[in-house]
């Protein structure tokens, strides 16, 4: 299980809009982020200091989705994304939904299944198998799962049906994307290991698949410089591989963990965001600490604090499909 600190201390950086630069926490000198109005910028810079000199300091060329890659060479438009993406969302449906819709599972058998994969990595056919919820059962997830793979539209398949782009020319730019952007996949540098870091990282892009319904790209590893975006939370755990991980994200990647989004209440959506990702956060904490257990490892329990960051750590810079955000990994928790 996991605990939420009783009192969270406000966001470290005012709001912003989405499309503003990104910019410094102030931050006390401690594990996590906290307001300290009376901080110079300068004394700032030195509490979120890296955790390795050896990392490059600064970005490289940010990660892309294959959308934005496309609208960034000019071969198509911002709102050729979003209509592909609104007619996958008409096309696709999530494995539980089919399921249900072919008597696979009951609907109270799915709300377990979804509860259960709060707290267990795994997919539905194996938590089925291990929860007993029918001969059979597991067998028919493994090949709704596999129909799902392929029958469902793909983003680069939805802008063929939309008359964006052709087919040849869709898999000219494919071919292109994978060599230019895939090359530098998200990996912990030569050096950096720890089981806690590697379960982490491997988590993550499906943690965002599962509760986002939505893609990720990490960027290369790289140096944590403060810079955060809109909404931000820390879940940390305490032990011998001990971890506390950040992710700050623009509002509207935050919104995609509530189904009752409306851009008429982003006023508030930005004042939930932080309590949401330390939900989501917090899950992927509670993951990797359980991995380690079984090996024999006493880890404490997560910590959930809203609106702050580590101070220091690996960053990975982030891209899915509603926004930017970034990742931090703190082995010194």
């Amino acid at each position: 299980m996991y605990r939420a600190v009783v009192k969270c201390k406000p966001p470290t950086v005012a709001l912003r809009s989405a499309v503003a630069p990104r910019f410094p926490f102030k931050a006390l000198a401690a594990r996590t982020m906290a307001t300290n109005r009376t901080m110079s910028q300068h004394a700032a810079f030195e509490t979120a200091r890296p955790t390795h000199d050896e990392l490059p300091p600064a970005p490289g060329a940010e990660p892309r989705l294959l959308g934005q890659y496309l609208v960034d060479i000019g071969a198509i438009e911002a709102h050729d994304v979003a209509e592909a993406l609104e007619l996958m969302r008409l096309c696709n449906s999530p494995l539980g939904e089919i399921a249900v819709g072919e008597g696979v599972l009951s609907s109270r058998q799915l709300d377990t299944l979804l509860r259960e994969q709060r707290a267990i990595d795994g997919q539905f056919s194996e938590l089925a198998v291990a929860l007993g919820m029918g001969e059979g059962v597991g067998d028919r997830l493994e090949d709704l799962s596999a129909e799902q793979d392929t029958d469902n539209l793909r983003f680069g398949d939805a802008l063929v049906e939309l008359g964006v782009l052709t087919s040849t020319a869709l898999d000219d730019h494919l071919d292109r994307y994978e060599r230019e952007e895939l090359g530098a996949a998200a990996r912990l540098p030569e050096g950096i290991t720890g089981p806690s870091l590697t379960e982490a990282l491997d988590l993550f892009p499906r943690m965002v698949r599962r509760s986002m319904q939505t893609a990720v790209r990490l960027g290369t590893a790289r140096a944590w410089d403060g810079h955060a975006w809109d909404a931000h939370a820390t879940a940390s755990f305490a032990g011998p591989h001990g971890l506390a991980i950040g992710l700050s994200v623009e509002v509207g990647v935050a919104a995609t963990l509530s189904n009752h989004f409306d851009a008429d209440k982003i006023a508030w959506y930005r004042k939930l965001a932080p309590v949401l990702l330390a939900d989501f956060i917090g899950m992927n904490a509670q993951m990797v600490r359980s991995k380690l257990d079984p090996a024999g490892l006493e880890h404490g329990d997560v910590v959930l604090r809203p609106g702050e960051m580590p101070v220091r750590g690996i960053c990975f810079d982030l891209a899915f499909e509603t926004g930017r955000g970034v990742l931090v990994l703190d082995p010194g928790a």
